[in-house]
């Protein structure tokens, strides 16, 4: 891996939202020099470890690598095709993009970007602000073995990253797993309903569930939430109804009965005004319509 990214390179990473603010931040950790830039932040925040520049260009500028970290694949796209910024990425830079996009979106970006002879890698991530903090994030990557390797220190500096094949192989592995995630809240919501209307407190069932079978990471993070009605967390409905959308949109989606229950449940929450919230607020399906979540 002679080509490979190394400490000290420069690294630039557009996109400072609640994950991308602290994925920059362990990049930098790790010894990157790392060139900033959010659509909504022009100066440096407090506790930055990398610097803020007010131009997507000059951040780009000379990077090696390219980190996008930016809502969906309508913004990526713009930022990085509609406002001449590819202009700015030189032959050999790495453009790891670690957004939820989907595959078809990933493919047409790296077929752009090698044109320009840059290497592209889909690593959409997963595990939260928590895991960007941490620098523990599961990273699903799509892309050539080459482009891989060369950019395999930077994904490690953000998380564990699994190589899962070509180009758009990361995209479709997170929308994987944003269809597991989705109707595992939807199970637990719909499980503490049942045992709330029965007349069981949430706060005494939560440690029997997890001693046993039902046990899962998200009864762990979301079982409290929910039982303290507090859907105040950064996840927000409206990126998990995107991502299930996504999904939906892709021929493999035919048959996946459950994701579409999820999907048009979020989608109720969404038109009651609830997108913002938390995606444990599934539970407050049942509180829309005591008869029915679907």
């Amino acid at each position: 891996m002679a080509g490979s990214l190394r400490p000290g390179d420069k690294v630039a990473f557009l996109g400072l939202g609640n994950m991308g603010w602290h994925m920059a931040n362990a990049l930098a950790r790790a010894g990157f020099n790392v060139a900033g830039w959010s659509r909504s932040m022009s100066e440096t925040p407090p506790n930055s470890l990398f610097a803020v520049h007010p131009n997507a260009v000059d951040a780009v500028r000379d990077a090696r690598a390219v980190v996008v970290c930016l809502r969906d694949q309508f913004v990526t796209d713009d930022v990085l095709f509609g406002t001449g910024l590819y202009t700015a990425i030189h032959e050999g830079t790495v453009v790891i993009d670690t957004g939820t996009t989907g595959p078809e979106a990933a493919k047409a970006h790296a077929e752009k970007l090698s044109a320009l002879g840059a290497r592209y890698i889909d690593a959409p991530v997963s595990g939260g602000t928590g895991g960007a903090e941490s620098a523990t994030l599961s990273i699903f990557v799509g892309g050539s073995t080459a482009a891989v390797e060369e950019g395999l220190p930077v994904l490690e500096a953000m998380g564990r990253p699994f190589h899962l094949g070509d180009v758009g192989a990361g995209q479709t592995a997170k929308l994987a797993n944003q269809i597991i995630v989705g109707v595992t809240i939807a199970a637990v919501a719909e499980g503490l309903a049942f045992a709330e209307r029965s007349g069981i407190r949430l706060e005494q069932i939560l440690p029997a569930l997890g001693n046993g079978f039902a046990a899962s990471r998200v009864l762990d993070v979301h079982g409290p939430r929910i039982a303290g009605k507090d859907f105040s967390a950064p996840g927000a409905i409206r990126l998990h109804l995107k991502d299930l959308k996504l999904a939906a949109s892709n021929e493999s989606s035919k048959g996946l009965v459950h994701a579409e229950i999820v999907r048009h449940g979020f989608e109720r929450l969404a038109a009651a005004g609830s997108d913002g919230l938390d995606h444990s607020a599934y539970a407050k399906l049942y509180d829309l319509d005591p008869e029915s979540a679907l």
